[in-house]
């Protein structure tokens, strides 16, 4: 969505809201401007509302905009209005040093440095954030990426992001973040037991349905609904929407509606036949490669067993069970090699520790 011209004007804000309702295939000649003092009397952040059925079109002098559920009545309108005021006063706020955390400090470390993920930089570029502050710092880099028009804020957006939120400037919740390596390129992907192959933005922005045209997922209503359509001409893809079969760099994955709305795209896991021990363990290569790039530690050795045979013929336990070994093995070398107290948290050292390495490698492994 491309946001009015700069700087605003009460003319450019409704031109703006006009060519969303047009987009949306609705009659802009219903498009209302929404009355508020607060968005006269701020200089800075105020700017210009207008309301069209039950979406609310919202545009600030501060450069940013967006579109709000309208609640329906004038003061459930202001309590809305108040919020997006408060949020771009505190995005303008100017913040020091001393008021950002040892996650916030590590993943503006990460941007100015162009590392993938936080665990790429040196530990002494990243002081106070170990194996079990990396999910936190992790997920937050996620976060912000998502949140940037481009996909990759640069330091100083990433910093006017996290003054608008005193969310996002607390110490991350360990039991509430979850971040894990993109099954398709090993990016930062969101995590839900739910949706455990969720594919990262970026590849989720690249699916093509079976003739090959790309292809986005949306709802098809408020309340959810799902349906494919063509990124090239906005055409319904019947295939996609029927099945949710896609690829990404032609490799099989499947789009649907998520569980409380919007779209998800998984990857359908490309297992090696059990029967065959050098395909086994090759896979198992790979999988101590993951584990040495998401937590930015030294690939442990493989077991013997590694390259099979596999129990019941089930790869995929197969793997978990290796995964498990391999976290067990690096938390034991990382507390080796980085003596300290017996307790992390609520945990013992070493627990805590194999902990977040699982939150970074596959978080249904955490325990």
């Amino acid at each position: 969505m491309e946001g009015p011209e700069q700087p605003l004007t009460r003319a450019g804000a409704r031109a703006w809201a006009v060519a969303q309702v047009a987009a949306r295939g609705d009659d802009p000649a219903r498009l209302v401007e929404v009355e508020h003092d607060a968005l006269s009397d701020s200089e800075h952040s105020g700017g210009y509302a207008h309301r069209h059925g039950r979406v609310l079109y919202v545009a600030l002098r501060d450069g940013s905009f967006g579109t709000h559920l309208d609640p329906g009545d004038e003061p459930g309108r202001a309590a809305l209005l108040d919020r997006v005021l408060e949020r771009a006063r505190l995005r303008n706020r100017t913040l020091r040093p001393t008021e950002l955390g040892v996650h916030q400090q590590a993943v503006l470390a990460a941007l100015r440095g162009g590392v993938r993920r936080v665990a790429a930089l040196p530990e002494r570029e990243r002081p106070g954030v170990g194996p079990v502050e990396l999910p936190g710092a992790e997920w937050l880099l996620m976060t912000l990426r998502r949140a940037s028009p481009t996909g990759a804020p640069t330091a100083q957006e990433a910093l006017r992001t996290l003054a608008g939120s005193d969310e996002l400037l607390a110490p991350p919740d360990p039991g509430a973040v979850r971040a894990h390596p993109c099954p398709l390129c090993r990016g930062l992907a969101p995590w839900t037991e739910r949706y455990p192959a969720a594919v990262c933005a970026d590849c989720g922005a690249t699916t093509r349905c079976r003739h090959h045209r790309l292809v986005a997922g949306r709802n098809t209503s408020w309340n959810g609904g799902f349906e494919a359509v063509h990124r090239d001409d906005g055409s319904v893809c019947d295939d996609a929407t029927a099945g949710g079969g896609v690829t990404v760099a032609g490799l099989p994955c499947r789009m649907g509606e998520a569980r409380f709305g919007g779209v998800v795209v998984e990857a359908v896991a490309q297992l090696p036949d059990p029967r065959d021990d050098l395909a086994v363990l090759g896979a198992a290569r790979t999988r101590a490669d993951l584990v040495a790039e998401v937590t930015g530690l030294p690939a442990p050795p493989l077991p013997s067993w590694a390259g099979g045979p596999v129990a019941d013929g089930d790869v995929a336990a197969h793997l978990a069970h290796l995964t498990d070994h391999l976290l067990a093995a690096a938390a034991s070398a990382w507390c080796r090699d980085h003596p300290g107290p017996g307790q992390l948290g609520d945990l013992p050292r070493e627990p805590a520790v194999r902990r977040g390495l699982a939150l970074l490698v596959d978080p249904a492994l955490a325990p």
